[in-house]
């Protein structure tokens, strides 16, 4: 049985992660010039299902630094044999006082398949700053439709043998509980 089988397990999924992208002073202001993030999810279930995602930005930059700077968060999702990348630019304006700010991202995503890369680019106005231009990126997926739990719930009201889920009973154990596969 593999992952693909039975929704996925823990080695193949990555429901999300954090970065610190650091040399962001080096930026020439051109889309070709960036830099790049690991990937930050990659997620798998057996059958296509709504996936919340939530992003967030968090730039960390000299206080006399005056650029804009754009974050492009890469989505791929695939579903079946299907499979498109789609890209969402967020920009990172500083305000009158010349302060940045968190920037949050929510979004809800159809697929069976997705995964997550970020870029930033820009044009740094500074060469050697006081600090370090950096930004810190969050990227985080959960599922939000499992429409086999609602099979699974009415098997077994229904009195079929349970197969994937142990359900939490009266007086249970630690050592009885059982997740998912």
């Amino acid at each position: 049985m593999t992952s693909r089988d039975h929704g996925s397990s823990l080695d193949t999924l990555r429901w999300g992660d954090a970065e610190t992208l650091l040399g962001l002073e080096t930026l020439a202001g051109v889309e070709t010039t960036f830099i790049s993030s690991k990937q930050l999810a990659q997620a798998h279930w057996r059958w296509p299902l709504s996936w919340s995602f939530w992003a967030m930005f968090v730039p960390m930059f000299d206080s006399t630094e005056r650029s804009t700077f754009t974050v492009i968060t890469s989505v791929t999702l695939g579903v079946g044999q299907a499979q498109l990348t789609t890209e969402i630019r967020t920009d990172l304006p500083h305000d009158a006082a010349n302060l940045y700010h968190p920037v949050n991202l929510a979004e809800t995503f159809p697929g069976q398949d997705i995964q997550v890369r970020c870029r930033v680019t820009g044009q740094a106005t500074l060469t050697n700053p006081n600090g370090v231009n950096s930004l810190a990126i969050g990227v985080f997926l959960a599922p939000q439709t499992e429409p086999h739990a609602m099979t699974e719930i009415l098997a077994r009201l229904e009195g079929e043998p349970k197969e994937q889920v142990e359900w939490m009973r009266e007086g249970f154990t630690p050592q009885e509980l059982h997740y998912r596969r």
